[in-house]
């Protein structure tokens, strides 16, 4: 499989952002390292009678005039009340050592990181307990609610190690509230990724306020993209949480992190490369674009002459690739999705990627190569790019592609129904979907809440990840 050229300084900067992320990694490991033995040497000095020979069943704790005799509740009462008590012995670890056996031992197997630790400590120093009081420059005072504004709904991401992800958590959720934003936001130690809409000023103050936070200083208003909706997008209000992935992949971002993906390739880049891709100009016949949205999203808007997997989650993607490695074997492969989430972790399996993802490409070449609409995940559920309908109602054939929920309650599924197949009340996403919802109806509460679930039947119909044949060089140019 062959890469995109990319030229030294590219080849530079990526070795660069390798050692800083090795760095980076070593110098977390040290901190854990540091705190834990700090946590452990606090635990020991106030336990009573620590020379005794009773057993470990026997012990018990003295702190702040309590004596603990359940190990768990006394390390919940460290953590919680003697938090900065426990940074502050960590940092003198870090700075000064400790003759302390365990810091010796521990020492020895740690990486060396000459990048300063005190830039984790300063992290793990951002306040967790957030009042209504509290305001700094990346948490403005509450702002008032105005309806009748124009609305924005606001879409970025940020790949970057995050040591204190509960400060994170609570920050990102009270300045959504004060702002009056609703949305989902998902972060992890790998990063943030979020989706959020409100009043348009208040948009604006949340892109100044993660400006000013100083684990996204270098952030800029283009990371951020922007389109018309709000917070009625979003009729489940607010969603701020702490995963693994900020994308659900399904591999630990530890061994598959978007650090070991393909080079960025710019608006312009990726546009001149799709071009030549379509017109088969200087014979570059063996580029593959390839789609790694789910199939109902690239359903309704794809680039022309693009291969788009008919996959329906991204935690399939691993296992496509794995399947389908043959497609992508001699071939200088490019990839894209809706705002390049995706890309940044699924070209760690494959390569070159479209910075920005589509949302940049439109705004750019509102009548470029991408046709149809961009899927997106809330109640609008597609921003339009063009007036191209790539798809066709479910249930009658013609072009359509404006998605509605499934009106079956036990399904989650999107339908491409008509208005007037709908009026002929087809809106369930099959007709084996419809019966069930009839049959349903009558049930009891309770064992409504047991047929409760993700997908419906006709699901199990599909395949979970297609092999791909290996498409002639004229199918992969041909426009879509």
């Amino acid at each position: 499989m062959d890469n995109v050229d990319a030229d030294d300084d590219t080849s530079t900067k990526d070795a660069k952002k390798e050692a800083d992320n090795a760095k980076a990694s070593a110098a977390k490991y040290r901190f854990k390292c540091a705190r834990k033995l700090a946590f452990s040497k606090f635990i020991q000095k106030h336990q009573l009678d620590p020379q005794s020979e009773s057993s470990k069943d026997n012990r018990c704790w003295q702190c702040c005039s309590f004596v603990y005799i359940v190990i768990k509740d006394f390390h919940h009462h460290v953590a919680t009340v003697h938090r900065q008590e426990i940074l502050d012995a960590t940092n003198v670890l870090l700075a000064k050592g400790s003759p302390d056996a365990r810091w010796k031992s521990l020492k020895s197997d740690i990486p060396s990181a000459s990048v300063n630790d005190e830039s984790i400590s300063e992290e793990m120093k951002l306040p967790c307990d957030i009042t209504l009081d509290d305001v700094y420059p990346w948490l403005p005072e509450k702002q008032h609610s105005n309806g009748d504004n124009k609305g924005r709904i606001l879409l970025f991401y940020k790949y970057r190690p995050i040591h204190n992800t509960k400060h994170v958590y609570l920050w990102q959720k009270e300045l959504c509230e004060r702002l009056h934003l609703s949305g989902k936001i998902r972060i992890a130690e790998e990063g943030i990724n979020a989706t959020v809409g409100g009043m348009e000023q208040n948009t604006d103050l949340y892109i100044k306020a993660v400006k000013n936070h100083p684990l996204f200083s270098d952030m800029t208003d283009w990371d951020f993209k922007c389109s018309e909706g709000g917070a009625v997008s979003f009729p489940e209000g607010l969603k701020v949480g702490v995963y693994q992935e900020i994308v659900p992949m399904g591999i630990n971002p530890k061994e598959v992190g978007p650090d070991k993906g393909g080079r960025h390739l710019t608006v312009d880049e990726f546009h001149e490369a799709i071009a030549r891709h379509v017109t088969k100009e200087d014979g570059d016949d063996d580029s593959l674009f390839i789609d790694c949205r789910n199939f109902y999203e690239s359903k309704i808007g794809h680039f022309a002459g693009a291969l788009c997997p008919d996959i329906r989650k991204f935690s399939y993607w691993p296992e496509y690739v794995d399947k389908n490695q043959e497609l992508f074997k001699r071939r200088k492969v490019y990839m894209y999705c809706t705002g390049g989430i995706r890309c940044e972790r699924g070209s760690a399996y494959l390569l070159s990627k479209l910075k920005g993802g589509i949302h940049k490409y439109i705004e750019k070449y509102p009548d470029g190569y991408f046709r149809g609409k961009l899927f997106v995940f809330d109640d609008r559920y597609h921003i339009t790019a063009n007036d191209d309908v790539l798809s066709e109602c479910s249930y009658c054939g013609r072009p359509w592609d404006k998605y509605m929920p499934c009106t079956s309650t036990h399904c989650y599924q999107l339908v491409l129904s008509c208005d007037e197949c709908r009026r002929k009340s087809h809106t369930a996403c099959c007709p084996l979907c419809q019966l069930q919802h009839e049959q349903w109806i009558g049930e009891p509460d309770k064992e409504k809440k047991e047929h409760l679930k993700e997908e419906c039947d006709c699901t199990k119909t599909r395949s979970r990840v297609p092999l791909e044949s290996l498409p002639s060089k004229s199918l992969l140019m041909s426009s879509s």
